[in-house]
């Protein structure tokens, strides 16, 4: 992989993970996107790593972990990954900071790739080789397919990644699903400072 960039977005903080409010308290939820935005500057090297923060909460975060911070202009969050990509030369990843079990995936060369959410319907990093400059991003509900037709518009063909070590925390149902992907597949290492969020999933989601 001659990644060059690891781009990494966040909700502001304060309303991040909000679907997890029922069984996570909010230092919790805090947290797990610290340990997870951890994860993917430890995983890429934090050199390469550049956070798209939305507010000044996350990119307090990110200068406490030593991270370079691209201030989120007033604007949606794809017209915000649009120009800081369009800022960026060589190769980039681009990815939520949500991936608590991140791992770097096996990219195609010369081509554009995304890797499918759990649902298989949105998107959990896209790999965008250079040139990327007016790639359209479309995070949100639904997002794989447009993602996979973008790319095909941009660089002629797209390809699928794996996506198993880009499973994203965003339910009780997820952590659950975490906590059993973990106990099959030895591979899969969940943060230890995070392990209290973890080995209670399923008592959390019967509460």
């Amino acid at each position: 992989m001659s990644l060059a960039h690891v781009l990494v977005f966040q909700r502001s903080l304060t309303a991040a993970k909000s679907r997890l409010a029922p069984v996570l308290t909010s230092a919790e939820r805090s947290a797990l996107v610290r340990a997870s935005l951890e994860r993917v500057a430890m995983r890429v090297g934090r050199e390469r790593c550049l956070v798209l923060a939305e507010d000044a909460s996350v990119g307090s975060l990110a200068h406490d972990l030593n991270l370079e911070v691209i201030e989120q202009a007033d604007c949606d969050l794809n017209s915000a990954l649009r120009a800081a990509s369009d800022a960026l030369a060589g190769d980039l990843l681009v990815v939520p900071a949500d991936l608590p079990l991140f791992e770097l995936p096996d990219t195609p060369e010369g081509v554009g790739a995304v890797a499918p959410d759990h649902h298989l319907t949105g998107t959990s990093a896209l790999w965008l080789p250079d040139p990327h400059d007016g790639f359209s991003f479309s995070f949100g509900p639904g997002s794989l397919l447009t993602h996979l037709a973008a790319l095909r518009h941009h660089y002629g063909d797209a390809r699928l990644m794996g996506n198993r070590f880009l499973l994203d925390i965003d339910t009780a149902e997820d952590l659950v699903l975490a906590a059993t992907l973990c106990d099959l597949d030895p591979a899969l290492r969940w943060p230890r400072e995070i392990d209290h969020l973890l080995s209670p999933a399923a008592d959390r989601k019967a509460r």
